[in-house]
């Protein structure tokens, strides 16, 4: 697998897009102070392995550090915020907060056992699956639901994997991180499209009553000053194909942004042009 993996990631240095790539995952390696910066690959789909996962599965500390990052080659570079939830388990493999918010639900965690087939394993499984929303939605702003809605939209009816938490409650969890940041109608505008795309509650997840702690997460974040973020997108929109901003979370907000400039019938194109920019920015 291993070796599968590293082959994929040589193929990758020949593709147009990895160089913006590369900048990409180093420039959040350094926010998040990951010892080393990933190696980035086009794959299949968006996951990330490296010395983190065998402490994880075998309980082996490996000697030296290392990381690898995946996106889905067949996405345009604006769904590249989505990788940051796979650097944020990156993150999290070196630290120990799964295991502190679960000391501190033993109850809850125990009621969950005894009622249901979810066991303790699946459950910080969840846990950790919702901080790493936390953490990409806090290190980038809005661009990660925006690219998480429009990514897993035609998805959302189908079963998820037991190891996952409800889109719904996903969905609050970032939107409770907006709030966080003070962008109050970002967040509003998401649990609407929550509550319209999903009949049922977030409070529904069983991992609910852990949402205060996931969130609490960020607070060990280096501070973003997203509300300049926002306000800088804002002003960059309307030219946006001329001069486009040069810090990477102002640039992705600002192009989707400027996706709402279109119809429907006209975003395809769009989101081709929004991309083109991005490449030509960070190439």
């Amino acid at each position: 697998m291993q070796y599968g993996i590293f082959k994929i990631a040589q193929a990758s240095t020949f593709d147009g897009r990895w160089r913006a790539l590369n900048r990409f995952a180093s420039y959040y390696a350094d926010i998040l102070d990951i010892a080393v910066t990933p190696v980035p690959l086009f794959g299949h789909t968006y996951f990330s392995t490296g010395s983190f996962s065998y402490y994880k599965t075998l309980g082996l500390r490996l000697e030296k550090e290392y990381y690898v990052l995946s996106v889905d080659k067949s996405d345009p570079p604006l769904f590249w915020p989505l990788a940051l939830h796979e650097l944020s388990h990156c993150w999290l493999g070196r630290r120990d907060d799964v295991d502190r918010i679960c000391s501190r639900h033993i109850d809850e965690i125990s009621r969950i056992e005894d009622m249901t087939r979810i066991n303790r394993s699946i459950i910080e499984k969840r846990i950790e699956e919702a901080l790493c929303d936390v953490i990409a939605t806090y290190t980038i702003g809005p661009s990660y639901p925006y690219s998480y809605l429009n990514k897993l939209w035609a998805q959302f009816p189908a079963g998820i994997l037991p190891e996952y938490p409800s889109h719904r409650f996903r969905i609050e969890c970032m939107a409770t991180v907006l709030d966080e940041m003070e962008l109050f109608e970002q967040a509003r505008n998401l649990r609407c499209i929550g509550d319209t795309k999903f009949s049922e509650p977030w409070q529904n997840e069983e991992i609910h009553w852990a949402i205060d702690d996931i969130v609490s997460g960020i607070s060990e974040l280096p501070k973003l000053i997203v509300d300049e973020v926002d306000v800088k997108a804002n002003r960059a929109v309307d030219a946006l194909e001329i001069s486009p901003p040069k810090d990477i979370p102002t640039l992705f907000l600002a192009c989707w942004m400027f996706l709402g400039n279109f119809e429907p019938s006209e975003i395809p194109l769009a989101i081709t042009r929004t991309s083109e920019i991005i490449l030509r920015e960070m190439g």
